[in-house]
């Protein structure tokens, strides 16, 4: 079968109604039934539906149903004229009149809704508000295992096991309705046709994310991508109310085209750049800031630390930085997704994923954590001198904790990315976003990971060996970085050695990377020394080699 087959989407629409059928007069009596539902109790418009407009079955009633051997009196919900019926789930022990309950009268009530909805989606689509759908879909999508008022601590209880917040995506769901509804309005559905989703997109994109500016700078509207999200948002309320009610109407649109967004994937020399300055160097936009210092009456070039003279400050930022440079590692180094770096630790644990340094391997999921079928956590072994940088970091923590006696964790042991005491790293992801912007990297963490495949790549690697070591399923890192194949250089590249390769040729496996650039100040009055720049000269190479190397 070719890889380009899709089955047809089959058409669950109900064929169309023809209320020409009904009569002009009783089709008219219809729609003015069903129009005025707003403000009125379900019961009383089914009744007004089947009485004037024959539309409908009798309207249903609350009644007892007496004890029988094996089952209990309960209120129940029965349809005149036939045996159908439906528990409300409420016991009639003490009660006479099936109304005397609070509990099944809101029962009916909602039976009644859902009866009237159906009923409506079903002869007149066309005056469903848009409003009324998404509203519905909400409620049908809200997490039923989370009461309300107790969603902070059903997050708390997600995060603590491993798991994604379980209100996660139905926040998300529910800003996106917003959006949309700023859009929509109170129009029905009858409004809707195939360039719905055509001016939505101009519509949004018309108006600014957050306000305009001050002093009237321009002030983009949401992207392509942001755009159809929402709009990938409508088509499952769509879908979903299209399963459930089937109406005789298309509610169905055409996605817009979209310009896709300008990515590059953070290459070795932005990294080292943003580990230079956790490790205290000063960037200034062009490279490292060096400085005149008189040594022994001549003048010599040194690197500006961050903190100046003060030992005491650089050393604080040094060690305030050292979990940055250990989560841009992994993340360029091994592709693991960002929450899941910040979660891993040294050994086995139930809820967290650890990094096994003895077998080189990484568990990216604890052995109870959910896993996700859309974006898995995977498992997967390291390259070894990926392993061996991170059995480094391993014995030092172990020294450390020896040492400076850090506390006992009951969450599994210390943490990859730590805080200096073996715990979670607080604010890391914020400083690993500060330490790129302040070395002019313009770019998300997660660009880190397309770095890292990239470098994979021009190592020698294949997409399905990155694929292996990156965790990720084949077809999707083909699909995301198919241009690489596709590239000149993937017939000149050479063959990589897994138990060979070393950290340098796996950043640099030509050997072509520029040396990491030094903004020098113009020369001091009188005589400059021979070989004044030989106490920085490799200085910053030398740094980074003892990052990975130690």
């Amino acid at each position: 079968m070719p890889s380009h087959y899709r089955a047809k989407k089959r058409d669950d629409h109900l064929p169309p109604i023809d209320l020409h059928d009904l009569g002009p007069k009783r089709q008219k009596l219809i729609r003015k039934i069903l129009s005025s539902c707003d403000g009125r109790r379900a019961f009383e418009v089914l009744e007004e539906l089947y009485e004037r407009a024959e539309i409908g079955s009798p309207p249903p009633y609350l009644a007892i149903r007496p004890a029988e051997e094996g089952r209990q009196a309960m209120v129940i919900v029965r349809h005149s004229g036939t045996e159908d019926e439906k528990s409300t789930g409420v016991a009639a022990a003490g009660l006479e009149n099936p109304l005397d309950s609070p509990e099944a009268v809101a029962f009916f009530e909602n039976y009644c809704a859902d009866l009237l909805f159906r009923l409506h989606a079903r002869l007149d689509p066309a005056t469903i508000r848009f409003s009324t759908v998404i509203r519905m879909y909400l409620e049908r999508v809200r997490p039923g295992n989370v009461i309300p008022g107790n969603e902070e601590l059903a997050r708390l209880e997600a995060r603590s096991h491993g798991e994604r917040d379980p209100m996660r995506s139905y926040k998300d769901h529910c800003h996106t309705a917003v959006e949309i509804l700023k859009f929509v309005t109170d129009d029905r559905l009858g409004s809707l046709n195939a360039n719905f989703g055509i001016d939505y997109k101009k519509f949004a994109q018309s108006k600014p994310k957050h306000g305009a500016r001050e002093g009237g700078g321009k002030v983009d509207g949401p992207s392509d991508t942001t755009v159809l999200l929402r709009l990938s948002f409508m088509r499952l309320v769509f879908d979903w109310f299209r399963r459930e009610f089937r109406p005789p109407f298309r509610v169905e649109f055409e996605t817009p085209e979209a310009t896709p967004g300008e990515t590059a994937d953070l290459v070795w020399e932005e990294v080292q750049r943003a580990i230079l300055h956790c490790l205290g160097y000063v960037w200034d936009g062009i490279g490292f800031v060096t400085h005149w210092v008189m040594h022994d009456g001549e003048w010599r070039l040194e690197f500006v630390r961050i903190g100046g003279r003060d030992a005491a400050l650089w050393a604080q930022h040094v060690a305030a930085h050292a979990a940055v440079i250990r989560l841009l590692l992994v993340y360029w180094l091994t592709g693991t997704r960002l929450h899941t770096i910040l979660k891993l630790g040294w050994r086995p644990m139930t809820w967290r994923g650890w990094i096994d340094v003895a077998r080189q391997w990484i568990h990216r999921n604890g052995r109870k954590s959910p896993n996700y079928f859309k974006k898995p956590r995977e498992n997967s072994p390291m390259l070894p001198c990926v392993a061996e940088l991170f059995a480094r970091w391993s014995l030092e923590d172990e020294r450390e904790a020896a040492n400076e006696r850090w506390p006992l964790r009951m969450d599994g042991g210390a943490y990859v990315v730590h805080n200096g005491r073996g715990g979670p790293a607080e604010g890391v992801v914020e400083q690993a976003r500060g330490a790129l912007g302040i070395v002019g990297v313009d770019a998300r963490l997660h660009d880190l990971k397309g770095g890292g495949v990239t470098a994979y790549w021009h190592a020698g690697f294949g997409l399905g060996q990155i694929a292996l070591y990156f965790g990720n399923r084949e077809d999707s890192i083909d699909r995301a970085y198919r241009s690489l194949k596709n590239s000149e250089e993937a017939v000149k590249r050479p063959r990589a050695d897994p138990e060979t390769i070393t950290l340098e040729r796996l950043v640099d496996p030509g050997k072509k990377l520029p040396a990491i650039p030094r903004s020098d100040p113009p020369p001091p009055a009188g005589a400059v020394a021979k070989g004044a720049d030989r106490l920085v000269r490799g200085e910053l190479e030398a740094a980074i080699s003892k990052v990975l190397h130690g």
